[in-house]
């Protein structure tokens, strides 16, 4: 083959390999970033959580509760 042939299905293969790849990784990054999104939003909750805990712990003392 020279190098003024040209293979259009192998180009067109290629394209699209290169596009699928584009595409995985920003599915993977979109991925991680929803995944540390959740996992702040459950860490949140679980201080919001143990304050609350807390708070009525705190409460039934004053209360003279155990």
């Amino acid at each position: 083959m020279s190098i003024f042939e040209f293979d259009e299905e192998l180009y067109k293969k290629s394209i699209r390999e290169e596009g699928f790849e584009d595409g995985y990784n920003a599915g993977v990054e979109e991925s991680k970033k929803a995944i540390a999104k959740k996992y702040e939003t459950i860490v949140s909750m679980q201080t919001e959580l143990e304050n609350q805990r807390a708070e009525i712990e705190q409460l039934k003392k004053l209360l003279g509760r155990k």
